[in-house]
């Protein structure tokens, strides 16, 4: 659906416009198309909060007023109360133009275990390399991505010492950085204060990084594949995604 939120503790918010191909009635957008929107953000946020993925267990709309086709809306959503799994979530579309609420909506959602959900993908033949994320929101899958990672490295004190600085395209902060110190693997958000980076790769699509995730031994082919620009010693670069490989196998087997 396009919708690209920024989040802020447990609120989020998008500035959204829906697509012409959305019409039902003359020049409005129809309210299955809403309903979906509603369902969409809200599931946004609760899957960020709770850190893993959140299923819709129960969703509500209440249509204020018709939304017109081309007129953009700001869509704001709260998680309201967190009880174990449970997240409880309210939302409203705000008109632009006008500042008028045209829908509003709440929703129960229900936190999964990221290895129960990924071990359904791999039942359906499925995999994060398989998905596209050009058009959405990449930053939940992100989040659980990194989350996996955290959980299952297994490096050890004979392990290299690698230091990378990551710019992926298409997700807020773009800028992380990647420090594996043995046992150890941190990920957090680029600060530019870095004191060491061995490598420094700009502007990367997130399914060119699962793929060298996959195949470590082609890192270098498929950065020069994907014109990706990339900075530090091709050795470094290797035993960077062979040692991270190592932990996204066992996150999918």
């Amino acid at each position: 659906m396009r919708i690209h939120a920024v989040r802020d503790g447990n609120r989020i918010t998008a500035d959204w416009l829906p697509p012409e191909t959305a019409e039902g009635g003359p020049g409005l957008v129809h309210g299955g198309y809403l309903a979906a929107a509603v369902d969409e953000i809200q599931a946004l946020l609760a899957s960020s909060v709770a850190g893993v993925p959140a299923m819709t267990a129960t969703m509500s709309i209440q249509y204020r007023k018709p939304v017109l086709l081309g007129r953009p809306l700001t869509l704001e959503a709260e998680v309201t109360e967190q009880r174990g799994r449970k997240l409880t979530l309210t939302m409203r579309a705000l008109d632009n133009e006008s500042g008028e609420a045209c829908f509003e909506g709440s929703g129960l959602y229900i936190a999964v275990r990221s290895e129960v959900w990924m071990s359904q993908m791999d039942k359906g033949g499925k995999s994060f390399s398989g998905m596209d994320f050009s058009n959405g929101d990449l930053s939940t899958f992100f989040g659980w991505h990194v989350r996996s990672l955290r959980e299952n490295y297994r490096g050890t004190a004979e392990s290299d010492s690698v230091t990378a600085r990551v710019e992926f395209a298409n997700l807020q902060p773009a800028q992380w950085v990647f420090r594996l110190d043995g046992p150890e693997l941190a990920i957090d958000p680029a600060t530019g204060a870095e004191a060491r980076v061995d490598i420094e790769i700009h502007s990367l699509g997130f399914n060119t990084w699962l793929a060298m995730l996959e195949r470590p031994e082609r890192a270098a082919d498929l950065l020069a594949e994907s014109g990706t620009r990339v900075h530090g010693e091709p050795g470094a670069l290797t035993t960077f995604f062979a040692q991270l490989s190592s932990t996204e196998t066992k996150v999918t087997e």
